[in-house]
């Protein structure tokens, strides 16, 4: 790593991930879908919402559509971008982008039935 000084940092830790994306979902009844998970870093289980990494020369927008297929079993025909950030800029490049679609079709039936299949719990949080 050189530094803007010129300062070379030989042992400078530095990880490549891919870029991911993360997906807002928000129900007609004003409820936000989030499923609850383990985590190596995080004591117990704690609730996320619907993300994963794309696939090689996958466009965001076509991994959060993805994404959200398979971990909900809803899909959406209108997305609102909500950015793309860097993520721990000073030990990777990886970038974070979000979206928020509009208007989810689907049943949170089908959505129960993916979830349980990959032993995930659905929990749906009040807005």
């Amino acid at each position: 790593m050189e530094l803007p000084t010129g300062q070379i940092i030989d042992d400078w830790q530095w990880i490549i991930t891919p870029d991911f994306i993360n997906v807002v979902l928000i129900t007609e009844a004003g409820e936000f879908v989030c499923f609850r998970q383990t985590k190596y870093a995080a004591d117990g289980v704690s609730l996320a919402i619907v993300g994963g990494y794309l696939e090689e020369g996958e466009d965001p927008l076509d991994a959060a559509k993805r994404e959200v297929l398979e971990e909900t079993g809803y899909s959406a025909p209108n997305w609102t971008p909500l950015g793309s950030y860097a993520v721990d800029g000073n030990r990777g490049g990886e970038t974070l982008t979000s979206f928020w679609p509009k208007t989810l079709s689907g049943s949170s039936q089908s959505m129960r039935t993916i979830w349980r299949s990959r032993s995930y719990f659905c929990s749906v949080v009040p807005k």
